[in-house]
C-alpha cells in the first residue's frame, strides 16, 4: 500500500509520503525544502501497533493540496517546517513554526504551522510541547484554535509533536467523551468506567440504550459494556449486554454480532461511539437472520414470531429503568 498527502503552495510545500511493505517494513518519505525538490525516503520495520497508525493515517488523511496563493513571503531562514519521525514504537508529525490565532486566521502563518493543523484536526492527533521553557509567541496562541476547533488541549511553544502512538486511543477515547456529553440521544448513556480511586478507565464504558418507541423494545434500558483494545480506533470495542439479552444477533455471553463492530466487515476508524449505540438501538428490532447468534432467539424469531414477541414484551419489563 502506497500513499502520499501533502501541503503545496506558491512559496514551498511539504509532503508526506507512505509505502506500507508486505514484510511488515515501512518506508517514508518527508519533503519540508523550499529550495529543493528532494526526498529523503527510510525504510524500517516498525511494531504491529505502529504499522496499524500509519495504516490508518494513509487511509483517512485528508490533508491535501491548499490553495495558499496569498500566503506571504517565505522566511529567510529556510528552517525545517514539518518534519515526520516514525518509530519502531511511535509515529510524530512535528514544527518548529509559531503564529498567533489572528495570523492564521488571516493566512499569514507559516506553511509549516498549517499543515501541523490539518494534521492535527484531521487525523485526530495528540499534540503537545516538548520544550516547555522556551516563550511563545504570538498575542493569541495557536492552540485556542486547536482546542476549539478539535478538543485537543496544549500549550503552544517553539515545538509542538503530534500523535505519539501511546496516546493515540486515550485521545479518540477523550474526544469522544466530550462529543458525547455535548451531544448525545435522548433516552442514552455512556461513560467511562471510574476506578477505586475515582479515576477514569477510558478503555471500558458502560452505556445504556433504550428501545425504540412504536418497538416491543420500547419502554426497556439495555445495559451495555463497551471495552476498547489498546489499539481502537483501528480495532473496535467489544460491545457486551449485561445481563445478555434474547436476541438473534447477541451471543449467549451478551456479545454482539454487528458489522459495525467487527474489525472484519464493516468497521471503520471514523465510526463514533454514538453511531456504534444508535446501529446496536436499530439492530433490537430489526434483527438480521443471516448472521445468527444465538439459537434460541434465532429460532423463534424464524418460526415462532408470537412467543418470540412475547419473550422480548418480558424482557423489556425486565429492563425497565430504576
Amino acid at each position: 500500500m502506497a500513499h502520499s498527502t501533502g501541503h503545496s503552495g506558491r512559496f514551498g510545500h511539504e509532503f508526506l509520503e507512505f509505502e506500507i511493505r508486505a514484510d511488515g517494513s515501512c518506508r517514508y518519505a518527508n519533503n519540508s525544502n523550499y529550495r529543493r525538490d528532494n526526498m529523503i525516503r527510510k525504510t524500517m520495520t516498525v511494531s504491529p501497533t505502529v504499522l496499524a497508525e500509519v495504516k490508518r493515517i494513509v487511509l483517512e488523511s485528508e490533508v491535501l493540496k491548499e490553495d495558499d496563493s496569498l500566503w506571504p513571503e517565505k522566511d529567510d531562514k529556510g528552517c525545517q517546517e514539518l518534519e515526520v519521525r516514525i518509530g519502531s514504537e511511535h509515529i510524530s508529525f512535528e514544527t518548529s513554526k509559531m503564529a498567533s490565532i489572528a495570523d492564521v486566521q488571516r493566512s499569514q502563518d507559516p506553511e509549516g504551522l498549517r499543515v501541523f493543523y490539518y494534521l492535527v484536526q484531521d487525523l485526530k492527533c495528540e499534540a503537545h510541547i516538548t520544550n516547555p521553557s522556551e516563550p511563545t509567541w504570538g498575542r493569541d496562541p495557536m492552540p485556542r484554535l486547536l482546542e476549539g476547533r478539535t478538543g485537543i488541549p496544549t500549550i503552544f511553544s517553539t515545538r509542538l509533536v503530534a500523535v505519539t502512538m501511546s496516546g493515540i486511543c486515550k485521545t479518540r477515547l477523550l474526544e469522544e467523551r466530550k462529543q458525547w456529553r455535548k451531544d448525545h440521544p435522548y433516552g442514552f448513556y455512556a461513560r467511562p468506567n471510574k476506578t477505586a480511586d475515582g479515576t477514569l478507565d477510558l478503555m471500558v464504558w458502560q452505556a445504556g440504550i433504550p428501545g425504540k418507541a412504536g418497538t416491543d423494545w420500547e419502554h426497556g434500558v439495555y445495559k451495555l459494556v463497551m471495552q476498547f483494545p489498546e489499539e481502537y480506533p483501528v480495532k473496535p470495542p467489544k460491545c457486551k449486554f449485561t445481563p445478555p439479552l434474547f436476541h438473534p444477533n447477541v451471543y449467549p455471553s451478551g456479545t454482539v454480532c454487528l458489522s459495525i463492530v467487527n474489525e472484519n466487515e464493516g468497521w471503520r476508524p471514523g465510526i463514533t461511539i454514538k453511531q456504534i449505540l444508535l446501529g446496536i438501538q436499530e439492530l433490537l428490532d430489526n434483527p438480521n437472520p443471516l448472521s445468527p447468534a444465538q439459537s434460541e432467539a434465532y429460532g423463534l424469531f424464524k418460526k415462532n414470531p408470537a412467543v418470540y414477541r412475547k419473550r422480548v414484551l418480558q424482557q423489556a419489563k425486565e429492563n425497565y429503568p430504576q
